[in-house]
């Protein structure tokens, strides 16, 4: 979805979209205060859903990262647009599993000097869509939950004009986003038998 597509929606939802057909022109009351609230308003929706119920994976290379020595350690700063670490440790690029042996500190890793290659999973937070997108600027985060956006940037728009109003598209855009959600998926690792030294390996 574009951010056009956004604007449209959101201009029929406040019936300000047309008038007898014909679109309403920038001059007419206030169209182009509405239409000059709306990137704001689209990047305070697409932030809250990627921030909440859909968040938006990535990960990077630790090598790729700036760094600086620290002792027998190093720091690695996290990308600007990492919002937090997903849970579980940094993941092997060997395949091995996971690396538990780091340091948050604040935006930075602080790691040991002696490590396998390791890549930083997270989630990231939506680029914005500017201060004066165009049309066809496209929106960040998965498709599904685009279609929410409209009610949003409706309802912020009318909230001291119309209680009513407001009040009707701000539980439209509650209601669905309580319908999006994480996929739920297993992921398979090793095990270390606690009882190692018994002739027990490992367990999968």
């Amino acid at each position: 979805m574009t951010y056009g597509q956004v604007k449209r929606a959101a201009l029929r939802l406040l019936n300000a979209s047309t008038i007898a057909g014909s679109e309403v022109p920038l001059s007419y009351n206030d169209q182009a205060d509405l239409v000059l609230a709306m990137p704001s308003l689209v990047d305070d929706a697409v932030m809250q859903i990627a921030t909440t119920v859909k968040k938006i994976p990535a990960a990077v290379c630790l090598d790729k990262l700036e760094q600086l020595g620290a002792g027998g350690g190093t720091l690695y700063t996290l990308p600007a647009d990492c919002w937090r670490l997903m849970n579980g440790g940094l993941l092997r690029a060997d395949g091995e599993g996971r690396w538990h042996d780091y340091r948050l500190l604040g935006r930075q890793l602080l790691l040991p000097g002696d490590r396998p290659e390791l890549w930083a999973e997270y989630w990231r937070y939506p680029a914005s869509v500017g201060n004066e997108p165009d049309d066809d600027t496209p929106l960040d985060n998965s498709p599904e939950t685009h279609t929410a956006i409209p009610y949003f940037v409706a309802g912020q728009l009318v909230m001291y004009d119309d209680a009513f109003r407001y009040a009707a598209l701000h539980n439209e855009w509650e209601s669905r986003l309580r319908r999006l959600g994480e996929a739920v998926f297993t992921e398979c690792s090793r095990v270390r038998d606690a009882y190692a030294g018994f002739d027990c390996g490992e367990l999968w």
